[in-house]
């Protein structure tokens, strides 16, 4: 089997960014991921072009839509209404969400971290270009607490079972795992000028959520928060299966649900 591997190069952007984003976050001091390297192999998965298309302007429709297809495009924004309750979870078409987790719901008017989040990078996102800001906000979503991983995934598992919350609630009480994170990527984003899509699927035979960037030069970046990763993978299908190869020459392995 023909493996190409595309070496990848973890930058911030200017000092200026870099340290306005780490003065922006909440103190957080962990470092980024050591450098991988990356691989892909051929698959048989459902296209992305294949879908049908993703709804814009109801909430509970397109809250259907992530939670059938656990994708939402690039070009489509998250509407306020938008409810996510996991994988596992169902969305009635009266909009009632059920689910033995937490139910992400989404208002900008209600989450006044939400909205102050999405107006410090629109204003962040005049001072660099469009690659730079998409890794800025990526170094934003990574440093969200400062509390450990291990303390993040406790505060996670006390969110009220079944119950809408404000996705910047979740923020507050120290609890974004890869979900929030990359909910939170696609809609500040959005708002903030990228052309971001949010993907859900396995890492490591594990549940997992992500983002893919498309950038005006044609250039697509693979975003994972959670793992403090930005890769180029410009010339790999967003739908198939990617391999990650880090220093150990340990596999882990991304595959978008079908």
């Amino acid at each position: 089997m023909n493996i190409n591997f595309i070496k990848n190069n973890i930058v911030f952007g200017t000092n200026e960014l870099n340290n306005k984003a780490k003065n922006y976050c909440f103190g957080r001091n962990r470092l980024a991921k050591d450098t991988l390297e990356l691989s892909t192999k051929d698959i048989t998965t459902e296209k992305v072009s294949s879908l049908p298309e993703c709804p814009k302007i109801d909430a509970i429709k397109q809250s259907q839509y992530y939670n059938t297809y656990n994708y939402i495009p690039a070009g489509t924004k998250i509407l306020d209404g938008f409810l996510d309750p996991g994988g596992n979870g169902t969305i009635s078409d009266d909009g009632n969400a059920f689910s033995p987790r937490e139910v992400i719901y989404i208002n900008r008017k209600e989450d006044k971290t939400l909205t102050k989040m999405i107006n410090d990078f629109t204003g962040f996102a005049t001072l660099a270009n469009e690659e730079k800001r998409a890794n800025f906000l990526k170094t934003i979503v990574q440093y969200l607490s400062n509390e450990t991983d291990e303390n993040i995934l406790k505060n996670c598992d006390n969110l009220p079972e079944n119950e809408k919350i404000l996705l910047g609630d979740v923020i507050d009480r120290n609890a974004a795992v890869c979900r929030h994170q990359a909910l939170l990527y696609k809609i500040i984003g959005d708002e903030g000028g990228l052309n971001v899509s949010v993907v859900r699927g396995v890492m490591d035979n594990g549940r997992h959520a992500w983002n893919v960037v498309y950038l005006d030069n044609g250039k697509k970046l693979l975003i994972d928060t959670t793992n403090g990763i930005k890769q180029d993978i410009t010339d790999l299908p967003e739908d198939g299966e990617i391999i990650y190869i880090d220093k150990n020459n340990e596999e882990h392995k991304y595959e978008p649900f079908k």
